[in-house]
């Protein structure tokens, strides 16, 4: 399985659709871009990257996440 099978098998599962995927990947073209987002991917990075990168997009991405939950209702 590749990324790309991964990606699909992720965003296909009802359990699994929501959990942000980055694809980190040594491809760099446009069509590369425009698939990993058209197949629901969070983002898309081009290797290499360094520690404090990931970190900060690991942060980024999970604060995007939670942002867009919607609040908790107490009843």
């Amino acid at each position: 399985m590749n990324g790309w099978e991964l990606l699909e098998c992720i965003k296909s599962s009802d359990e699994l659709a929501t959990i942000p995927v980055v694809m980190v990947t040594s491809l760099a073209a446009l069509e590369h871009v425009r698939k990993a987002f058209a197949l629901g991917a969070s983002d898309f990075k081009v290797k290499p990257l360094c520690g404090p990168d990931v970190s900060a997009l690991i942060g980024a991405v999970l604060a995007q996440q939670t942002s867009s939950e919607p609040a908790a209702c107490s009843a």
